[in-house]
This record gives structure tokens, C-alpha cells and sequence, in this order.
């Protein structure tokens, strides 16, 4: 259980930002189940900014090995968080990972004055359960959300480079200004 409530950053990350690397073969992560976000404040990630992928020195040689940053959120919820710029909740970097599983709710969060829930540049993974946001997803990453799992996104934005639904994607219908485009193999 952790609870961070009005907490303000300088920079990236009102709660806190992730520096915790892993190899892309080992899936270890930062865990946080029960979590709540609330009021927090930052330039980027209102609540958590997350560190993309860097290649760092092998402890038993001097060969470089790909690391990236990971976090798993489980029955979390993020609430009124704002960042000045972007990722009014979250924001993930290229190469980072973000999963989100059990039951997720963003509401009121804000970049930049505007509702805004993840800016995603690297992974996003709803993996089981259902995410609800009131906010929205930006940025040029991936958004997987696996069997199983939901993506309740209402009437809010949802624009990543590539989007891969193998769950279900919730979302009201759209106005005539604006598009939906569906490929797949």
C-alpha cells in the first residue's frame, strides 16, 4: 500500500521518479498494488516519471547490456495530478515500461492545463483487469492491452504509434471532426 498525497517535484515525477533498471531479460520491476496518487505535482509525470532504456556495464564483464525501466501498478489510483508539461499522471519514456493490471482509475489529471492522463513514448501494457481513464493517452509509444484485460477510455483521447488490442478497448463514439483508423493484419 502506498499513498502519495501533494507531493511537489522540481523536475519529472511528483511522487517519485524511476531509476530502478532491469535487463530486458530479467522482468523484475517496481511493484506498487493499493497505491493512490493524489494532488502531486511535477514538470513531467505529475505523479511518476518513468526512465526510459540505457545501456549500462555488465557486473561480470565489460560488455554493455541494454536495461530498462519498469513499473507494475496494480490497483491503483491516480487522482488530480498535475504536470506542467506532460503526462498528467504518468510519464513513461522511450524504452521504459509501464504495466498496469487489477483495477486502475485515472481521473482529473492534467498536462499542460489540459486533461491528460499517460504520455506514453515507450511501453504501455494494460494486462489484466480493467484500466479506466478520464484523461487520456499521448505520446508516440505502444499501447498492448492483453487478453483479458480492458481499457475503459470513455470519451477521452487515445493516440499512440501503435495500438495492439487482444482485450477490450471501451470508448464512446466519435464526432465528426475527428477520425478512427483500424488496421490490422
Amino acid at each position: 500500500n502506498t499513498t502519495v498525497v501533494s507531493n511537489i517535484a522540481g523536475t519529472n515525477g511528483g511522487a517519485f521518479d524511476n531509476h530502478f533498471y532491469h535487463s530486458y531479460t530479467n522482468a523484475d520491476a517496481v511493484y506498487v498494488e493499493n497505491g493512490v496518487f493524489t494532488t502531486n505535482e511535477a514538470i513531467n509525470g505529475g505523479a511518476v516519471y518513468n526512465r526510459g532504456a540505457e545501456s549500462a556495464k555488465d557486473a561480470d564483464s565489460d560488455a554493455k547490456k541494454s536495461q530498462v525501466a519498469s513499473i507494475e501498478f496494480k490497483d491503483t489510483s491516480f487522482t488530480g495530478n498535475i504536470a506542467s508539461s506532460l503526462g498528467g499522471a504518468i510519464y513513461n519514456e522511450t524504452g521504459a515500461k509501464v504495466f498496469l493490471s487489477g483495477t486502475n482509475t485515472f481521473t482529473g489529471n492534467t498536462a499542460n492545463g489540459v486533461a491528460n492522463d499517460i504520455y506514453n513514448l515507450g511501453t504501455l501494457t494494460i494486462a489484466s483487469g480493467t484500466t479506466t481513464i478520464d484523461g487520456g493517452i499521448t505520446g508516440d509509444g505502444v499501447l498492448d492491452i492483453k487478453s483479458g484485460a480492458t481499457l475503459d477510455a470513455g470519451s477521452a483521447i487515445v493516440e499512440q504509434s501503435a495500438i495492439n488490442v487482444d482485450g477490450i478497448l471501451k470508448t464512446y463514439a466519435l464526432n465528426a471532426q475527428q477520425g478512427i483508423n483500424i488496421s490490422g493484419d
